[in-house]
């Protein structure tokens, strides 16, 4: 009978995956809301320099 057996290693397998894509998702949305956190305070240096050069930009 090695049909329930390759059903069960298929299992396995969509298990693993669907695990290393979840926690994938849950990576990249950490990131990406400490990312946005970051450039909400101005820590980001490119947002700082641009908001920087806007602002003379529009006052001179």
């Amino acid at each position: 009978m090695p049909a329930p057996d390759n059903a069960r290693r298929g299992h396995v397998v969509l298990r693993v995956l669907l695990i290393a894509v979840a926690l994938g998702v849950l990576v990249a949305s950490a990131v990406m809301w400490w990312w946005v956190r970051q450039a909400d305070d101005g820590g980001l240096a490119t947002g700082q320099a641009t908001t920087s050069a806007g602002m003379e930009a529009s006052s001179s």
